[in-house]
């Protein structure tokens, strides 16, 4: 099901054999940041689309969907925490932008994928990592995919947090509007929620059907 979900991106043909092995070896590694990397992928086309970034949806989309890739080299036992993590613990994880920024460096010549692995924690205040990058000295498809990991994170179910709704998660961005996030990207991603809900409504489907094979 998260193959069948992938198919549906706007992704470059020359990119989807080598998506397919990277997906294979972060799935192994963590099915949970699978399932929010192709969810992140999904929106982040929406968001795209809303900015008229047209031209540029297919790259921004392919480094949505490898944002993450950084965690394969994050110990299991701090993305899977069941509680606050310590400022040490903090650290460990974030080191996950520099790690998935070096081994994409190697693999796409394609300098977004790279840039979104590494900043899209940023915040446009100048208070994110790992650079401490602040407004537009940000990438603007790292300020693209922030937000989306943002959204998808405040609606994902933990073991710490529960889930939470579409609108609780569209009035927090709002609200970190100009200090976390581009104000020009919350406006574009909130004029677009109509489809950002859907969307993720049907992706979450594919998601759910994809877990429940993998248990059977």
């Amino acid at each position: 099901m998260v193959h069948r979900s992938i198919d549906r991106l706007p992704l470059e043909a020359d990119d989807r054999a080598l998506t397919g092995f990277f997906l294979s070896a972060l799935g192994h590694a963590d099915r949970i940041t699978l399932h929010h990397s192709v969810m992140a992928s999904h929106l982040t086309e929406i968001l795209c689309r809303s900015m008229c970034l047209n031209g540029r949806t297919p790259e921004i989309v392919l480094a949505a969907l490898f944002h993450d890739i950084g965690k394969i080299g994050v110990e299991g036992r701090f993305l899977a925490h069941d509680g606050p993590l310590s400022p040490a613990e903090i650290r460990a994880l974030q080191v996950h932008t520099t790690l998935g920024a070096q081994a994409l460096s190697r693999m796409f010549e394609r300098e977004t994928v790279t840039l979104v692995a590494c900043h899209h924690h940023e915040k446009y205040d100048g208070t994110g990592y790992p650079a401490g990058l602040s407004g537009e000295e940000i990438p603007l498809p790292a300020r693209v995919v922030g937000l989306i990991d943002a959204y998808d994170a405040i609606r994902a179910k933990r073991s710490y947090s529960p889930a939470r709704t579409h609108g609780e998660a569209m009035a927090c961005l709002v609200s970190a509007r100009g200090t976390h996030f581009d104000p020009s990207v919350v406006d574009a991603f909130v004029r677009s929620e109509q489809s950002v809900e859907a969307t993720y409504d049907e992706t979450q489907a594919d998601l759910a059907a994809d877990t429940d094979i993998r248990h059977h």
